[in-house]
């Protein structure tokens, strides 16, 4: 009998090892090339013209090709450029940066990426022209009208960088970006310009050297 069970033992043994299709663990990278991955980029914030900017990528069939929107929207109220003491504008600051991503090279948890990208920023400013009455001797009074005005810039950008997955669910994003960018500045008041609005503009004959760095952290959607 014992004999008997040795043999169904060892029978058992061998069925499991050529009739067990082995699994084969996957990597970091093969788990989530798939998803989409939603991106926080903080150096936004830190700009002049600030924004809290959020993006999601998007794989196509082939994931080493991907598809990334951000939208970003600031106030002058949270930008780091100002001292306390100084005055503010009523300046909101809306960003859209698109881009269309290809992976060249990857490994586990590790892929380098170039990317091109077209970048919109809008800003607008809305204030108070002053214009000051009876000033012989000392302005005695002034009376106000209010004014729009707003600054667009276009860019292109062609990107290179590295993603790293960190765990599971966070992966980290270091990238660099060079190309050129156009800006229009004008009033939105008809009759209206500021001495302090009048600035150099560069029209579409006339681009200017663009550079973007930056990093970007991502959160894995879905299960």
């Amino acid at each position: 009998m014992r004999n008997f069970y040795s043999f169904v033992y060892v029978l058992l043994f061998v069925s499991l090892v050529f009739f067990t299709t082995p699994v084969k663990s996957q990597t970091l990278l093969e788990q989530n090339r798939d998803h989409v991955v939603l991106k926080w980029a903080p150096l936004s914030l830190f700009e002049y013209y600030n924004t809290f900017l959020l993006g999601v990528e998007i794989p196509f069939r082939n994931p080493r090709f991907t598809f990334q929107q951000e939208l970003g929207y600031g106030h002058a109220s949270m930008s780091i450029w100002f001292t306390e003491d100084e005055a503010r504008p009523n300046r909101h600051v809306v960003r859209s940066n698109s881009q269309f991503r290809f992976y060249i090279k990857e490994w586990k948890s590790f892929r380098l990426f170039t990317a091109a990208e077209y970048f919109l920023r809008r800003s607008r400013t809305y204030a108070i022209e002053f214009d000051p009455h009876d000033c012989e001797g000392g302005c005695a009074d002034y009376s106000g009208a209010p004014y729009d005005t707003e600054r667009i810039v276009n860019a292109l950008h062609l990107k290179f960088g590295f993603q790293a997955w960190l765990s599971r669910r966070i992966s980290l994003e270091v990238y660099t970006g060079y190309g050129y960018r156009t800006i229009k500045s004008q009033s939105l008041t008809p009759g209206v310009s500021p001495l302090w609005w009048d600035i150099p503009q560069a029209s579409l004959r006339e681009p200017l050297p663009s550079f973007a760095p930056g990093f970007q952290i991502g959160l894995l959607l879905g299960k």
